[in-house]
């Protein structure tokens, strides 16, 4: 993926069917309707204070810089995309010995500091939320989105405090709902916090995009739902993976005008392959879901899949058939 705008332009990835133009209508020769857009938190419109991180690592000698840290989350995030694709299991705990191991972990930095360094961090998040930064570039999309006519409302994975996030700093205004997963007594990807939240808005699944950073999280619980996923990769780590990928919400206010509204094509179901969206209805017993779309060449028509709390457990590879675009570093 790209984004040239010092010339100008910005160009966006799709499914390998779909002519790049990015200009052609409907069949019917008409514009989509806009969709509602439903928005992930963190790592999408609100991010880990990187000053304080870096001055409690510099407290212990070590020298980090804002962008190391920020690179450091959004490889994080696609090590366990890949871990997720990887085996057959849910997605794994993000960082089940808080998150500034798994960070130091991503980034090669160890030693007897990073306890220290990891205690600073925990005690900052109990105390405040340690996801209390924003970009001046987010609040411009928003204002763009807005301007544009767009309906958005935000769905996190959040331990209760979403909200307040949002009101401290000054996002809360864009969005018509701030769903919390904790106050639902549902995460993602489970399909039904998806539901819950567009029964709220009063919109329909078709015509709701969801965007987020974390591809087995976010563009696999809304695509169970039947909402279009938008994944966004600042890195450009998800070279060959299928979907939509932007680089973040920036470029999401010319993508949408220039490209969803006017083509029929978008691959914004990549994970409908393998799948039904599971039933409200659904029990946590391994059954046979067939998929809708054509699958890969070693995925079959009917195969079993299991599922937890109503969501399937992915086989090994079952998605991308080990294609080396997959795997590649």
């Amino acid at each position: 993926m790209s984004s040239n705008t010092d010339q100008g332009m910005v160009t966006y990835p799709y499914s390998t069917s779909q002519e790049r133009s990015g200009r052609k209508q409907n069949k019917a020769g008409k514009l989509r309707p806009k969709p509602y857009l439903l928005f992930d938190a963190g790592g999408t419109l609100v991010f880990p204070n990187q000053s304080f991180l870096v001055q409690e690592a510099r407290k212990q000698g070590i020298e980090l810089t804002e962008t190391q840290l920020s690179d450091g989350y959004y490889r994080l995030i696609h090590a366990l995309d890949r871990q997720a694709d990887s085996q057959s299991s849910k997605f794994p705990d993000p960082w089940p010995n808080g998150y500034a191991y798994a960070l130091f972990e991503i980034l090669g930095i160890a030693g007897p500091a990073t306890d220290a360094i990891a205690k600073a961090f925990q005690e900052r998040h109990c105390r405040k939320n340690l996801w209390t930064f924003t970009f001046n570039w987010v609040r411009e999309a928003l204002d763009c989105l807005t301007m544009q006519g767009y309906r958005m409302s935000v769905m996190s994975n959040s331990d209760g405090r979403t909200v307040r996030v949002f009101q401290d700093l000054g996002l809360d205004h864009y969005f018509e709902h701030i769903f919390d997963s904790k106050i639902l007594g549902l995460e993602k990807p489970d399909p039904a916090i998806f539901r819950e939240a567009l029964h709220e808005v009063n919109v329909r699944p078709a015509d709701t995009l969801y965007i987020g950073d974390i591809f087995y999280v976010d563009v696999l619980g809304a695509n169970l739902a039947g909402l279009g996923g938008i994944h966004l990769d600042p890195l450009g780590l998800y070279t060959g993976w299928p979907g939509v990928h932007l680089c973040d919400v920036r470029d999401l206010p010319g993508w949408l005008g220039n490209h969803y509204l006017h083509s029929p094509d978008l691959d914004l179901f990549p994970l409908n392959s393998l799948f039904y969206p599971i039933p409200a209805h659904h029990d946590t017993k391994a059954s046979t879901l067939k998929t809708p779309l054509l699958g890969g060449p070693s995925w079959s028509k009917e195969s079993p899949v299991e599922t937890v709390e109503g969501w399937p457990i992915l086989t090994s590879g079952a998605l991308h058939n080990s294609q080396p675009v997959w795997t590649a570093d």
